[in-house]
């Protein structure tokens, strides 16, 4: 038969917490002030997580803008590792 879970201060039973409701020693705070605080810290890792997002999408804006000239670069590469981006002899003419 399994154990159960050590009661928590207040009667509940939790196998896992999320650590942003943990009561205070002595259970000096009331559940507002320990909502109200946890409130506050999902509220700051939800701006740091959208910052990240913006940041991210900004990124990828810039990428898709240079994607062009990438690719140009690339072809110009790849022509050149055939030997013949310098001489014009490409297989493909269209492509180098």
């Amino acid at each position: 038969m399994e154990a159960a879970a050590a009661p928590l201060p207040g009667g509940d039973r939790r196998s896992r917490s999320s650590g942003l409701l943990l009561p205070g020693p002595g259970r000096t705070r009331s559940d507002a002030q320990v909502l109200d605080d946890a409130l506050g810290r999902l509220s700051g890792a939800t701006a740091a997580i959208t910052t990240n997002v913006r940041r991210i999408n900004g990124a990828l804006e810039r990428i898709l803008e240079d994607k062009a000239t990438v690719e140009e670069l690339n072809q110009m590469l790849v022509c050149q590792g055939r030997g013949t981006w310098a001489n014009s002899f490409c297989a493909a003419p269209d492509e180098c």
